[in-house]
């Protein structure tokens, strides 16, 4: 199984717009070809609209996890239906602090047609500001938030459960600081970094973003720090196999974030 995990920089100024950044992120999904794409600042507003909306644009092969939720979900998932079966689905905006509604977790349980089995995800994304102590608390209940609802689904179906986004924690160039990301450890989950036979430890972000020049984008610089992250819960229950962070002309053109991929087998 492959999960696809991308921040699309769907939360800018309203001087610009989506030009050519959609079109690459469908590029980017299908080179891939994951089983379930987990997306952050997918705006109602901005990256659902249009000729080039996300869902819109990746149908009918990717199908949204409850989309009765379109109009206001900034974290939705798609699952990719010729490989996947929907279990069940939902949606979430997190408590405290919160920027329209943005941060939030969508999570589902799927079952894979090919092996029956049966696996959990969950895209999100945290508190971003690194004001001061509040900042840093928030992510830190982002997190707990998180885990509370993952941790019925892993009860729930015996399965391993994923958490796939844009955390927010970085412990360089933000100042935003590894609360969030230290407390989904603290609580028992493992990123996937960590685990994965081959693995990537190459930054996802960049200060800069793309630019938009005569109607079109061009690329962001390289990133230069990392806010985004795959975690597991029931680490033993896979074979982690391939994590990866894709750093092209097309990621950097796309977003500010570059892809997140992640292969594994359910043991």
């Amino acid at each position: 199984m492959k999960i696809y995990d991308h921040n699309i920089w769907g939360n800018f100024s309203k001087e610009n717009c989506i030009a050519n950044r959609n079109s690459l992120v469908k590029e980017l999904i299908e080179d891939c070809n994951p089983d379930v794409c987990c997306l952050q600042e997918c705006n109602p507003h901005t990256s659902r609209v249009a000729e080039f909306a996300i869902p819109d644009i990746l149908s009918p092969d990717f199908v949204e996890v409850v989309p009765e939720y379109a109009d206001k979900n900034y974290t939705p998932m798609l699952y990719n239906q010729n490989t996947t079966e929907l279990i069940e689905g939902g949606y979430m905006p997190y408590e405290g602090l919160n920027d329209g509604n943005s941060k939030s977790i969508t999570w589902a349980a799927f079952k894979d047609k090919a092996t029956d089995k049966v696996y959990c995800v969950a895209s999100t994304h945290f508190w971003y500001k690194a004001s001061g102590k509040e900042d840093e608390e928030q992510r830190i209940a982002n997190a707990e938030a998180a885990v509370c609802i993952l941790k019925n689904f892993y009860e729930k179906y015996n399965a391993p459960v994923f958490l796939a986004g844009d955390l927010n924690s970085s412990s360089i160039v933000t100042g935003q600081g590894t609360g969030g990301y230290d407390r989904l450890i603290e609580l028992g989950m493992t990123d996937v970094r960590e685990i994965a036979e081959n693995t990537d430890y190459s930054y996802t972000c960049s200060k800069g973003v793309p630019v938009l020049v005569d109607g079109i984008y061009t690329k962001a610089p390289d990133p230069n720090f990392t806010l985004d992250y795959i975690f597991v819960l029931g680490k033993d229950m896979i074979k982690a196999k391939n994590f990866s962070v894709i750093n092209s002309d097309k990621s950097r053109t796309s977003s500010d974030h570059s892809p997140l991929v992640f292969e594994f087998d359910i043991m």
